[in-house]
C-alpha cells in the first residue's frame, strides 16, 4: 500500500517530518532554527499538524504553531509579543511584534515568539482598518472604509499591514496590560491556571480581563534539551459576565457606576470590576420599581445560588434565581 506523508519547512526553521495523512489527528514535531552557531541557538520548538476529513476522501492538514491565543473579550485587542530575558548565549532575539486578533477569533502564534512574554490591550469597538491604512502612508489615498465587522483578517495579514503602525500605540485610549503573561509555569493539563490583568487609561480608567491558560496534552519538555517547550492555549475573558435567561430585558447597575440592559438570551461583559473585592449586583426588570441584589463575596470559587426579590408597582413580589460561577 502506498504511504502518504508530508515534511514541513517553516521559513527560518529546521525542515520537520515525515508526518502521515492517512490517519485522522492531531500529531507534532519539535522544530530547530534553521542557522545554528554558538551565539545564536533559538530555543526550539513544536509545530502541530492537524488532520482532519472532509467529506467522504478529502483530507485538511492545518499547520500551526503549539501556542493558541483565543480572544472572548468584545473590543479586537492588540497583542505585543516581546523577549524581555533572552538567554545570555543567543546573540539577537527576534524583534517585539504586534497583531491585532478580533473578537472570538484565535490566533496561532508565530515559531519565532512563542518563548517570548505577552502583552495586550483593548482597541474600541468602532475600531477600522481604514484609520490605520491613513496613517501608514501620506501618499496612500483610499476612500474604501473597511471594518472589522465587514472584513475578517487573519492575524497574519493584520501583523504585515498594519503591526509597525499599531506598535506605535497610535490607536486606542488603554495602555498594555501593568504585567506580562507567560505559559511556562502551568504544567497540568487538568487545570485551567486564571490570571487577572489590568490595562490603564490617561483618564484613569481601568480595563481589567483575564488570562485562562490550558496545558495542551502534549509533553512538557523537549527531552534531547530538557528545555520547556510550549502546548498551550491561552484566552481571555472579561472578569464578569451577565448573562440573562429571562424572556425578557434585564438592568443592571453595580456600585462603580457600571449600567446597562442585557435582552433575552444576551450576555453582558463587564471589565471595571475588581475581583478581590466583594461585588454588589442591583438587578431589576422594566416596570418594576423594586430591585434586587445579587452579591458575590471576595475569594469565592464554585457554585452558588442566590435568590433575586423584585417588586412591581403594585408591590408584588417576584422571585428570580441567579446562579453564582467563578
Amino acid at each position: 500500500s502506498i504511504l502518504h506523508q508530508i515534511l514541513v519547512r517553516v521559513e527560518e526553521w529546521a525542515e520537520v517530518g515525515p508526518i502521515s495523512v492517512d490517519k485522522v489527528g492531531v500529531f507534532f514535531r519539535h522544530a530547530g532554527p534553521e542557522i545554528v552557531d554558538n551565539y545564536s541557538m533559538m530555543p526550539r520548538s513544536r509545530i502541530v499538524f492537524a488532520v482532519t476529513l472532509e467529506g467522504s476522501a478529502r483530507k485538511l492538514v492545518t499547520v500551526r504553531s503549539a501556542l493558541k491565543f483565543m480572544n472572548k473579550l468584545d473590543h479586537p485587542i492588540l497583542m505585543k509579543m516581546e523577549h524581555l530575558f533572552g538567554h545570555l548565549n543567543i546573540r539577537s532575539w527576534p524583534s517585539t511584534k504586534t497583531v491585532i486578533v478580533a473578537s472570538n477569533e484565535s490566533y496561532s502564534v508565530p515559531l519565532s515568539h512563542v518563548h517570548s512574554f505577552f502583552y495586550s490591550k483593548p482597541l474600541p469597538l468602532d475600531f477600522c482598518l481604514d484609520e490605520v491604512s491613513n496613517n501608514q502612508s501620506s501618499q496612500s489615498q483610499s476612500s474604501s472604509v473597511v471594518s472589522l465587522a465587514t472584513e475578517k483578517l487573519d492575524g497574519n495579514e493584520y501583523w504585515n499591514r498594519f503591526g509597525k503602525f499599531c506598535d506605535d500605540g497610535a490607536i486606542g485610549n488603554f495602555q498594555f496590560t501593568d504585567k506580562s503573561i507567560h505559559w511556562k509555569d502551568v504544567h497540568d493539563p487538568s487545570e485551567v491556571h486564571q490570571e487577572i490583568r489590568t490595562c490603564c487609561s490617561i483618564s484613569n480608567k481601568t480595563y481589567k480581563l483575564v488570562f485562562a491558560i490550558k496545558k495542551e496534552p502534549y509533553p512538557s519538555k523537549d527531552n534531547s534539551l530538557n528545555a520547556l517547550l510550549p502546548g498551550h492555549q491561552i484566552t481571555l475573558w472579561p472578569p464578569l459576565r451577565l448573562h440573562n435567561l429571562l424572556p425578557c430585558d434585564l438592568l443592571f447597575k453595580l456600585t462603580s457606576g457600571t449600567k446597562g440592559r442585557i435582552s433575552s438570551a444576551g450576555t453582558a461583559n463587564i471589565h471595571e470590576v475588581d475581583l478581590e473585592q466583594a461585588i454588589e449586583i442591583t438587578i431589576t426588570l422594566d416596570s418594576f420599581s423594586g430591585a434586587g441584589q445579587i452579591y458575590i463575596n471576595a475569594g469565592m470559587h464554585g457554585f452558588s445560588e442566590a435568590e433575586v426579590k423584585l417588586s412591581d408597582t403594585n408591590g408584588r413580589i417576584l422571585v428570580l434565581r441567579a446562579i453564582i460561577q467563578v
